[in-house]
Order: C-alpha cells, then sequence, then structure tokens
C-alpha cells in the first residue's frame, strides 16, 4: 500500500516536471513572437514617420514651386528646391524637379534610406521611402477672348429683360447675328491680344483667360487689362477652339453641382475678394468694346463678369460644329478700371 503511494507520488512529479518543461518552452516560443512583432511596429512607425514627414515636406515643395507657374520655371524650382531643403530634405534625397512642357505642372520627388532598429536581425539594414507630390496651376476666373460691343450693351439690346442679375446670354454665336446682343457686322465676337495668332491660341485664352504675354526671354508672364487698351479683332467663327475651351474651362471646376447662384448674395455679385470666386474656372470676365478709327481694332471700354453655363454644338468626341454657342449667366459689372485673370496652385497627386 505504501510502496504504491510512493509510485504513485513519483509518476505525479515526473507529470509536473514535463509540464514545466512545456510551459518553459511556449514561453519562449511567445517571447520570440512577441519580440517579432514589436520590432515590426517599432521599425513601421520609423517608416511611417519618416515618409509621412517625407511627404508633407515634397507636398510643401511642389506647392511653393506652383506659385511660380507659369510665369518662370527656374524660379518654380528654386522655390520648390529651397522648401524642400528647409523642410528636411537634403540634396541627396531630392531627385530631380519635373516642370511640364505647358509650365503648368510642377513634380517634386524625393527617397530617403531610413535606417531599421530591430529589423536589422533579419539582415535588413535600411529600407527605402520614396514620395512624390505634383501641384498644378488651375485656372480661376479669368478674361474671355469675347467682346460684347459696348453700343449694344449700353443700349440693353432694345429690353427691359437684360442686365438682371441671373439673365442668359449667348455670348458667341455662329454669327454676328447668334449673340444675344447684335455683334459688329463680319465679327463673331472673339478676341485677341498682339502675338496671339490661330485657333491654338484662342483655345488656350478661352481656357487660361487672355492675360499672359510672352516677354522678352520667352517666359510666360501675368499682365492687366485696363480701360482704353486695345485688342484685334479674332478672324473667323473659331466654334471648334470656342467648344473645346469651354468644355476643358467647365472640366477644371471641382464641383459640379455649382450655380451662379453660389456667387450672388441678395441680388449682388460677391466679388473677387472672395476666393470661391476668385479661384473658380467658371467665372469669367467678358470686355466691352468698341470699334476704333482703325480697321479691325477693339478698345476695351468696361468689362461684366458672366458665370459659364455651357456651350451648345458639341458632338459626340466633344468637338465644337459651326453651331457652337457659348452661354453665360449674367453675375454684374466689374468694378475697378483693370482686371486680370486669376490662377490658383492645388495638389493633383
Amino acid at each position: 500500500k505504501y510502496i504504491r503511494k510512493i509510485f504513485i507520488s513519483l509518476k505525479s512529479f515526473h507529470l509536473i516536471k514535463n509540464e514545466r518543461g512545456s510551459i518553459v518552452i511556449i514561453v519562449a516560443a511567445a517571447l520570440v513572437v512577441l519580440l517579432g512583432l514589436t520590432a515590426l511596429v517599432t521599425d513601421a512607425g520609423i517608416l511611417y514617420l519618416n515618409r509621412s514627414r517625407l511627404q508633407t515636406a515634397v507636398d510643401a515643395a511642389a506647392l511653393a514651386g506652383a506659385q511660380e507657374l507659369p510665369a518662370s520655371s527656374i524660379g518654380a524650382r528654386n522655390d520648390a528646391t529651397q522648401y524642400a531643403n528647409n523642410n528636411g530634405i537634403n540634396a541627396g534625397e531630392l531627385l530631380p524637379i519635373n516642370i511640364s512642357s505647358n509650365d503648368r505642372e510642377i513634380t517634386v520627388s524625393a527617397r530617403r534610406d531610413v535606417d531599421m532598429f530591430f529589423a536589422k536581425v533579419l539582415n535588413f539594414n535600411s529600407v527605402e521611402v520614396p514620395v512624390v507630390a505634383k501641384a498644378r496651376i488651375e485656372a480661376g476666373s479669368g478674361v474671355m477672348p469675347i467682346g460684347i460691343p459696348e453700343e449694344a450693351w449700353v443700349g440693353n439690346f432694345g429690353t427691359d429683360e437684360l442686365h438682371e442679375v441671373g439673365s442668359a446670354y449667348i455670348l458667341k454665336g455662329k454669327s454676328h447675328t447668334d449673340a444675344t446682343y447684335p455683334q459688329i457686322s463680319g465679327w463673331y465676337g472673339g478676341l485677341k491680344a498682339e502675338g496671339y495668332q490661330g485657333a491654338n491660341d484662342f483655345k488656350d485664352n478661352i481656357v487660361w483667360g487672355m492675360d499672359l504675354r510672352l516677354n522678352v526671354e520667352d517666359e510666360l508672364v501675368e499682365v492687366d487689362f485696363d480701360i482704353g487698351a486695345e485688342l484685334e479683332e479674332e478672324k473667323g467663327v473659331m466654334s471648334g477652339p470656342t467648344a473645346e475651351g469651354v468644355k476643358i474651362r467647365i472640366d477644371q471646376c471641382s464641383n459640379d453641382d455649382i450655380s451662379w447662384k453660389d456667387f450672388v448674395i441678395d441680388g449682388t455679385f460677391i466679388g473677387f475678394d472672395d476666393l470661391k470666386a476668385k479661384e473658380c474656372s467658371r467665372i469669367i470676365i467678358v470686355p466691352r468694346v468698341k470699334e476704333t478709327d482703325e480697321n479691325k481694332i477693339m478698345e476695351i471700354t468696361g468689362f461684366e463678369v458672366f458665370f459659364l453655363e455651357g456651350v451648345n454644338g458639341l458632338n459626340n468626341a466633344g468637338n465644337g460644329n459651326a453651331s457652337s454657342e457659348v452661354i453665360g449667366i449674367y453675375l454684374g459689372p466689374l468694378e475697378g478700371n483693370s482686371t486680370k485673370s486669376h490662377y490658383y496652385a492645388r495638389l493633383v497627386q
């Protein structure tokens, strides 16, 4: 009986000893897993922190550089480089800065080798973190290469219904008789400044506004339009460039649900001190003009503000045809004797 009890006790001791050994193995394995997870979390945190800081820096650099576009690609690169350096990106980390051929977009890229902590045990000494930011100049409110005859405007077009905020106008039609107001015979409403020529320039002037000029160094610079300035009549209907330019301009507006009513308070245009109006590509400034004694020269007599409602006459390919009509909703007169198109930079990547 006693021998049996001793045997059972010895057997129990061996079982407990074996269980303790198993627990040690399990705990050791768990510690390995726990250390691995700690290493993963720590190194992932290091990578995330570096990527976040690096991305913020290139975002700031791209936006800073874009402020110089389209006037100076050299200035854009210099400003972007300076902002990148000021925000912790050294010369070895900053990649070559790219600017689009039309001087409207800048891309800033960088990469950084980040030293690992725990991952070195697994032979991962460092990991490369790449980032990229792209900023683009978008059209805000702009001066259109379309004119309103002063005589027709002052005469109120023979009706009392226009000149009211919210009134719809055909700003440009397929002929001088198709617009809301009677245009000058032989002129289809198009305008151009000195140095511009042809369909592509006319379309670009619709998209971006027509107050950009090439200086002696072939750099694009902004200039103001003043009352009294002279413009040339654009030859031809320009229906295709008109329709395509208007479509592009409307597509640049990020808010599909926006309407002219968003820019009017108590029946009055909110003005360009409000960024909402300044940065909306559908807010257009249309010069009032009169013929001078010189052939095909128009003198600016004032400015009116419209909301670009749309263009009729687009075919399935999105191109204009001979019936292209530009539709604008009247917002009111532009205050002041000088104006220019507005641009703003935004991140697109």
